[in-house]
């Protein structure tokens, strides 16, 4: 209807006016991060990967393991162990993210599995939980430890190299046997003198009995006669 069209015109916002309300433009800026340390390291762990988050959170546990006199305990429970073995559970988790977790996480897990499951842990064992404590307590620490650990990984895995000499060894160097004349005749006629059943013990073939068609007859093959010539006189 007329009206309807009047409206529906009437209510359309004008081009001009909604130019006027939408406008686009950019800003360069430039993101540093700040003097404060702490403020620092949080937006250093929202620009990182998620390795290296990892890597970062796992040096904290570690730190804070160490910070609790662990090194100057003498001895270690296995309440401070299970705090290592949640570690390596969640480094387990993680693995897709890369290899490297892959490889820490198998090396934790072979240190914790050489010790005790139960009781308090010393000596030896105990300086090898520091040890593996001290070098998780750190992110550096860590990557140095996952590079050797590749390192290491790649010298046992590699083939030994097999140098093959092409020199003639005494031991393998094989002298022709002489033979005399005179024994390569006397073997000869005693091979003659044996019967046959003795030197070759098979049974004796069954005879074939071959069947020989008849021959074909043969054709003479036509023998091509050179016409004579004819006499001169020969036609009348």
């Amino acid at each position: 209807k007329e009206e309807w069209r009047n409206a529906i015109q009437a209510s359309v916002t004008p081009k001009a006016k909604v130019e006027e309300g939408m406008q686009f433009g950019y800003a360069a800026c430039r993101v540093a991060p700040d003097g404060d340390t702490h403020l620092s390291d949080t937006l250093g762990k929202q620009v990182r990967g998620l390795s290296d988050q990892l890597y970062a959170e796992t040096a904290d546990t570690a730190l804070r393991l160490l910070e609790t006199g662990l090194a100057t305990r003498g001895q270690v429970t296995q309440v401070t162990l299970n705090t290592v073995r949640k570690i390596s559970t969640k480094l387990r988790g993680l693995m897709f993210l890369s290899s490297d977790v892959k490889v820490l996480t198998d090396h934790i897990e072979e240190v914790l599995a050489s010790l005790p499951q139960a009781g308090p842990v010393s000596g030896v064992e105990y300086n090898t939980v520091v040890t593996l404590v001290s070098s998780l307590s750190d992110e550096d620490s860590i990557r140095r430890l996952v590079k050797n650990l590749n390192l290491a990984k790649g010298n046992a895995g590699a083939p030994a190299l097999q140098v093959t000499s092409t020199a003639p060894c005494d031991a393998d160097r094989v002298e022709p046997k002489q033979v005399q004349l005179a024994e390569l005749f006397s073997a000869a006629a005693s091979a003659e003198q044996e019967p046959a059943d003795l030197l070759f013990p098979v049974d004796a073939p069954a005879p074939v009995v071959a069947e020989i068609p008849s021959p074909t007859p043969a054709t003479s093959a036509p023998v091509e006669v050179a016409p004579q010539p004819i006499p001169q006189n020969f036609w009348f």
